[in-house]
C-alpha cells in the first residue's frame, strides 16, 4: 500500500495529526523573528556630528533649558543646514569647527568651512533607545553596512538550509529540527553580546544558517504527516503561523526598544519549543523511505489509536525502488526533474528577493515603521487564505501566475505614488500577491519532489531563494541611482517568474510522489491531453 492510502484510511487530518501539526507550526512562528528583526535591530534615526568641547555643558543649571532643547541649540550652532521644501535639514556627516568657541544658547557658528564628523555622532533616541547603528556608528561612509549584514545573514540561510536539508533527508526530520532549534537559540543569544559590527555580522550568519531550517523542516515534517485531501489546507494554514509571528515581532519591537534585549528575547523564547520533543514523532513517511518499517508502524499504530480508526490489513508497503541514500545527483540524472527544479528554484529566488525587499522597506513608506511592519504581516493572513482557496478550486499553476502578476504590477507602481497611506496601500497589495503566491509554491514544491529527495529539493529551492535574500538588501541601495529602480527590478522579475511557473506540472488532486518514477509521471497525462487537442 502507498503511504497516502494508509493515512487517508486513518484520517487525512485526524486528531493525532492536528496535535503534532500545531506543535510543528510553533517553530515556524518563531523563525519569522530572526529573519525580519533587523528592521528594528538596525532601525535608522536622525543623527548629527558630536562636538566634544560642548558635550558636558549643563544647560539646565546654567540656562534653565531641558537637555533636549540644549541638544537642539548645540546642533543649530555647530551643524550646517539647508532649507528643503520649507523645512530646515541639518547635515548628518559634516560640522563646523567650533574649537575655542564657548557654547551659549544664542551662539553663532564660526566661518563657512565644514569638516567631517571626527568625534562621533549624536542620535535621536525618541524611537529607538539603541540599535546596531547607534552602537557601532553605522552612518555616513558606513551607512550601507546594515544592508551588508542582512545580505550575509541571508548567505547563512542559503548555506545552512542546503546542508540541513540534506541532513534532514539522511538522519530524519526530528533530530535535525531540534538540533537547529537549540543552535539558533545559542548563537542568537551570543549575537546580543556583540561589541563590534563584524562580530554581530558573523554571528548573524550562523543564526541564519540554523534558523531558516526551522521553517523548512517543520513544514516538510508537518505536510508529510497529512493525507492528500487536507494537504493544501494544512500546507497553507501552517504559514499563517509565520504571519502571526511576523506581526508579533512588531509588538515585541515596540515594547523593547534596545536592540540587545530584543535580540536576546527572540533568541531565547523559541526554546519553549523543546517541550514538544516529547510529543512530536519522526516523519513516518521518511521512515518508510528509509526502510525503517517497524518504527513507522509504531507511529501509525499510535495515529490509529488516537484517531479511533483501525489500521488496514496490509502485507507490505508499496515501494517501487530500492531504498538507498539519495543525493542531488539523483535529481540531476532525471531531465524532467532537473528542468522542474531549475524553474522552481528561480520562482523561489524571485519570491524571496521581492518578499524581503518589501518587508525590509517598511520604514520607507511614509508611515510609522511599527504600523507598516504590522500591516505587512497582517496582509499575509488573507493572502494565505486566498492562496488555499485558489489552489483548491483553480489549481497551483493558474493561481501562482495570477497572484504573481498582481504582485509584480503593484511593485512597479509603488514608487510612482505619493508617500504616506497611498504608497503603503499599494505596497501592501504587492505584498499580498507575493505572500499568497509564496505560500502556494511552498506547497507546490513539496508535491513535485519525491519523498527521498524532498529535503534536497526544498534545500536547493531555499538555497536559490536565499541568493534572492542576499541580493535584496543590496538592490534597495540602488535608490541612489534612480529612486524607483529597486521596485522596478522587484516587479519585473516577479512578472518573469510568473510566466515561467506555467511550465511546471499541475499537481492538484495528485498523490504526493513517493519515488522518482512517481515524480516524473506528474503532468504526463496532462501533456498527452494537450497533444491530443
Amino acid at each position: 500500500m502507498k503511504y497516502d492510502e494508509i493515512v487517508s484510511h486513518l484520517g487525512d487530518f485526524g486528531p493525532y495529526q492536528r496535535r503534532v501539526y500545531v506543535l510543528l507550526s510553533l517553530p515556524i512562528f518563531c523563525s519569522a523573528w530572526h529573519i525580519l528583526c533587523q528592521v528594528f535591530l538596525a532601525g535608522s534615526s536622525d543623527h548629527w556630528c558630536a562636538v566634544d568641547a560642548w558635550r558636558d555643558v549643563d544647560c539646565m543649571t546654567t540656562w534653565n533649558i531641558t537637555q533636549e532643547e540644549c541638544e537642539q541649540e548645540k546642533r543649530a550652532a555647530s551643524i550646517p543646514a539647508t532649507l528643503e521644501d520649507g523645512s530646515v535639514v541639518y547635515s548628518k556627516c559634516e560640522k563646523y569647527n567650533v574649537t575655542g568657541l564657548e557654547f551659549t544658547p544664542d551662539v553663532e557658528p564660526i566661518g563657512n568651512y565644514t569638516y567631517p564628523c571626527d568625534e562621533g555622532w549624536i542620535y535621536d533616541r525618541s524611537q529607538y533607545k539603541t540599535t546596531i547603528i547607534t552602537d557601532f556608528d553605522l552612518v555616513c561612509d558606513k551607512s550601507s553596512y546594515p544592508e551588508i549584514a542582512q545580505s550575509i545573514h541571508f548567505a547563512g540561510i542559503m548555506v545552512g538550509t542546503f546542508i540541513l536539508g540534506g541532513l534532514a533527508d539522511r538522519f530524519g526530520r526530528y533530530y535535525t529540527l531540534y538540533s537547529a532549534l537549540t543552535l539558533t537559540a545559542f548563537v542568537g543569544a551570543l549575537t546580543s553580546l556583540s561589541n563590534y559590527f563584524w562580530m554581530y555580522t558573523i554571528l548573524r550568519f550562523f543564526v541564519g544558517s540554523t534558523n531558516y531550517a526551522l521553517l523548512t523542516i517543520s513544514f516538510i515534517a508537518a505536510t508529510e504527516l497529512i493525507g492528500p485531501s487536507k494537504r493544501v489546507l494544512a500546507g497553507v494554514a501552517i504559514q499563517l503561523f509565520f504571519a502571526v509571528g511576523y506581526m508579533a515581532l512588531a509588538g515585541l519591537a515596540a515594547l523593547i526598544r534596545s536592540w540587545r534585549y530584543l535580540q536576546l528575547t527572540v533568541s531565547l523564547l523559541p526554546l519553549l519549543n523543546l517541550f514538544s520533543m516529547l510529543v512530536v514523532p519522526e516523519s513516518p513517511r521518511w521512515l518508510l523511505s528509509q526502510k525503517k518499517t517497524d518504527q513507522a508502524m509504531k507511529i501509525l499504530e499510535k495515529m490509529s489509536k488516537v484517531n479511533g480508526v483501525p489500521l488496514p490489513k496490509m502485507h507490505e508497503f508499496d515501494e517501487e525502488e530500492d531504498v538507498r541514500r539519495y543525493t542531488t545527483l539523483d535529481m540531476l540524472r532525471s531531465p524532467i526533474l532537473t528542468m522542474r527544479l531549475v524553474i522552481m528554484m528561480f520562482v523561489w529566488f524571485v519570491h524571496t528577493l521581492v518578499y524581503y525587499g518589501l518587508a525590509l522597506s517598511a520604514a520607507d513608506f511614509g508611515v510609522s515603521v511599527y504600523l507598516a511592519f504590522l500591516l505587512g504581516g497582517f496582509v499575509e493572513l488573507p493572502a494565505y487564505v486566498v492562496a488555499g482557496v485558489t489552489m483548491e478550486f483553480f489549481g497551483r499553476r493558474p493561481s501562482t501566475f495570477v497572484l504573481m502578476m498582481i504582485g509584480g504590477l503593484t511593485c512597479i507602481l509603488t514608487p510612482f505614488v505619493p508617500l504616506g497611506p497611498i504608497r503603503a496601500t499599494v505596497a501592501t497589495i504587492g505584498k499580498f500577491g507575493i505572500s499568497a503566491s509564496f505560500a502556494l509554491v511552498y506547497v507546490w514544491a513539496v508535491e513535485i519532489f519525491p519523498t527521498p529527495l524532498r529535503g534536497n529539493g526544498l534545500g536547493l529551492c531555499t538555497l536559490s531563494s536565499q541568493i534572492g535574500g542576499i541580493i535584496s538588501p543590496l538592490i534597495t541601495l540602488l535608490t541612489s541611482v534612480w529612486l524607483p529602480l529597486p521596485f522596478v527590478i522587484f516587479g519585473g522579475s516577479t512578472l518573469l517568474a510568473g510566466v515561467m511557473s506555467l511550465m511546471l506540472p499541475e499537481t492538484k488532486g495528485e498523490l504526493m510522489p513517493e519515488t522518482i518514477a512517481d515524480a516524473e509521471a506528474l503532468g504526463r497525462e496532462e501533456e498527452k491531453n494537450t497533444i491530443r487537442t
